[in-house]
This record gives C-alpha cells, sequence and structure tokens, in this order.
C-alpha cells in the first residue's frame, strides 16, 4: 500500500523510484555527485567560434553529427544548419558514425578516418589561437590525420544549480561534480555554484568517472551519482542510488534507480524526492510500529491476560476493520504533508 502511494505521488510530480531499495535509502545518502553537461547545466549549448580549414568540410561534419543526442552535437548541427537533401546525399558514402562514450565520434569518408570530440580524442592539432579554449568547451574534427575544424561551445548553468548545491549542502550533503569536459568550463562552473575545487574532477572518460564512485565508496561514503548520458551510465550503475534525467540518454534512464522529468526544475525534482523518501520511510516505520503493538495486544486479549476485558464473538471481526484505521489515517497523512511540501516549491519556484 506505502509503495502504490508513493509511486502515484512521485508520477503526479514526474519523479519515478525503479525500487523500494532507492526509496528506503535515498535520504541516507552521504555525497551527491553530478555530472556537468545536461545536469548541472541546461544541456543547450550553442557555438561561439568556428575555425575552419575548408568551408566544404562543413556537409561532411554536419553529417557526423547529425542524428546525435549529445548537446555538443545538435548545437554543431544547428550551427551549421544542412539541408537534409545534402545531408541524405552524404551518408550514402559515410560509415556509420560510432559513438565512444566520453570522447567523441568516429567515422569514414572516402577511405579517410573521420574523428570527432576532443583534441586528444581526434588527435587534433591544437590551434595557435586558442582563444575561449579555457572557458569553452571545444570540439576538434580531424579527416585523415589532418585538422579540419575547431569548435568553441558554451552552455549555461540551470538557474537553480547554485541553490540546489546550497540547500544539499546545508542538509550535510557533500556534493561534487564528475565532468567529461575540460577543466576550464567545469571550474567556472563549480565557481559559480559554489562547490570547492578539491570537489571538482574535469576530463573523466567513463571508466574515470566509474574509478571515482568506488573511491568515495571505499571510503565509506554512500553515494548518489546524478547524470544523464551515455557516459554516464557506468558510474550510474555503480552508485549506491542514481537520477537519470528524463530527457536524456536511454542508456542512463535504463542504468539509474530514480528518473526524473526534464522539463522540471532539478533543484524541485531532487529536495521533492528526498521529502517523498523521508516521508515514505517515517510511514513505513509507523507502520510496522503499529502492526507490533496491535498484535501483541491482540494476542494478549485472545490468551485472556486481560482478565477483565472481553469482546463478544460476534464482534470479533471488527477488530480488523480496527486495525486498518490508523494505516488509512497514516496514509491520509501523508498525503496532506506531500501536498503542503509541493505546493511551498511551487510558491518558490514562481517566486524566484
Amino acid at each position: 500500500m506505502v509503495i502504490a502511494m508513493v509511486v502515484n505521488i512521485g508520477l503526479g510530480t514526474g519523479i519515478i523510484f525503479k525500487s523500494t531499495a532507492a526509496l528506503w535509502s535515498f535520504h541516507d545518502m552521504d555525497v551527491f555527485a553530478f555530472d556537468k553537461t545536461g545536469t548541472l547545466t541546461e544541456g543547450k549549448m550553442r557555438v561561439l567560434e568556428a575555425n575552419l580549414l575548408d568551408p566544404q568540410v562543413l556537409p561532411l561534419i554536419a553529417t557526423l553529427v547529425a542524428d546525435q543526442n549529445h548537446p555538443i552535437s545538435k548545437a554543431i548541427s544547428a550551427h551549421i544548419g544542412c539541408a537534409p537533401d545534402v545531408l541524405n546525399h552524404i551518408k550514402q558514402a559515410l560509415s556509420e558514425p560510432v559513438v565512444h562514450p566520453g570522447k567523441g565520434l568516429e567515422s569514414s569518408f572516402a577511405g579517410f578516418t573521420l574523428l570527432g570530440g576532443s583534441a586528444e580524442y581526434a588527435q587534433a592539432e591544437l590551434a595557435r589561437d586558442q582563444k575561449g579554449e579555457a572557458a569553452s568547451s571545444v570540439f576538434y574534427v580531424t579527416f585523415g590525420g589532418l585538422t579540419v575544424a575547431r569548435f568553441a561551445l558554451q552552455d549555461m548553468e540551470r538557474p537553480d544549480a547554485k541553490e540546489l548545491v546550497r540547500l544539499l549542502q546545508t542538509a550535510g550533503k557533500r556534493v561534487v561534480m564528475i565532468s567529461g569536459d575540460i577543466s576550464g568550463p567545469v571550474e567556472r562552473l563549480a565557481t559559480s555554484i559554489g562547490l570547492a575545487p578539491s570537489d571538482v574532477n574535469s576530463r573523466c572518460s567513463p571508466a574515470g568517472k566509474l574509478d571515482i564512485i568506488r573511491e568515495l565508496q571505499t571510503s565509506g561514503a554512500r553515494i548518489c551519482y546524478v547524470g544523464d548520458g551515455a557516459n554516464d551510465a557506468a558510474a550510474l550503475a555503480a552508485a549506491d542510488v542514481s537520477i537519470a534525467i528524463g530527457g536524456g540518454a536511454d542508456l542512463a534512464q535504463a542504468a539509474a534507480d530514480i528518473t526524473i522529468a526534464g522539463d522540471r526544475r532539478l533543484k524541485d525534482s531532487i529536495m521533492l524526492a528526498l521529502a517523498l523518501a523521508r516521508l515514505a520511510r517515517w510511514h513505513i516505520k509507523a507502520g510496522f510500529a503499529w502492526s507490533i503493538i496491535y498484535n501483541i495486544f491482540a494476542v494478549l486479549l485472545a490468551s485472556g491476560a486481560f482478565v477483565k476485558v472481553r469482546i463478544a464473538p460476534q464482534w470479533a471481526g471488527l477488530g480488523e476493520f480496527a486495525s486498518l484505521l490508523p494505516i488509512f489515517a497514516l496514509a491520509f497523512g501523508t498525503r496532506i504533508t506531500w501536498n503542503i511540501l509541493l505546493r511551498r516549491a511551487v510558491t518558490k519556484g514562481r517566486g524566484e
């Protein structure tokens, strides 16, 4: 009954708990680890600067990033804006792009390897003029070992990211960021939202994110990881409790214990999920306590321990009904408490 009620309440606010274990333990997490792009940021990147060796490579690059779900690929595709018939024509000669999570894309055209991603992955020759390199995410494209393009992109932090970090820290939680992006954008965001340098990790591959999660767990901490990309799947699966952002990669959502709607404020979703887990635990404990008290009393009554108390046989069945009344009262009280918390969250959200 409790689980069904919590599931229904969560669904109404865009929060889905996939297991009772996650519901029970979520409030006890010691560390909240966040991915950066699409999690603490809006995931809507824009191209600030594009350096091209030859404009004729643009249709090739557009075809490489087309149909990819990563925010960087989407931003570059929108920036180039190739016509669908051009993309379809090149697709016939371009091999199916292979995604290497946390690194980039790989394909081939006319017998030459086409790579897109970080400078290290694409084996790019770094540009002499790296204006914005420290403040932006950079996507390099190499064709046959030759650097043909460099895109500097920037993402906007979520408006509620700083407040979310503050609320979690006030609640006694440690907040860390684990990102595959280069150090410049990661450190800039960390400073903006109030994270200590020791709690910031950049240039992390999927395996690197997994290692950090396991290292934190080895120290005895219980970890909640929050992410939205395919490169977060391993960390999501390894964390004690994990949260995927709706609208992100299918692999991330499949690996996570909790899914929250992507169109809702991250702060509200996570804090409401914590409140829901706390309410559910209180409800379960109260239900168990009442069950123990009632059954002890019933056994003593049936055994004749209460000499002066007698119940006529025709009324004995009412005891079962009476035992359920407090459970229904607890459920009703939990629903009212949740509605109050939700109303406060909505009111605060509108006032910000």
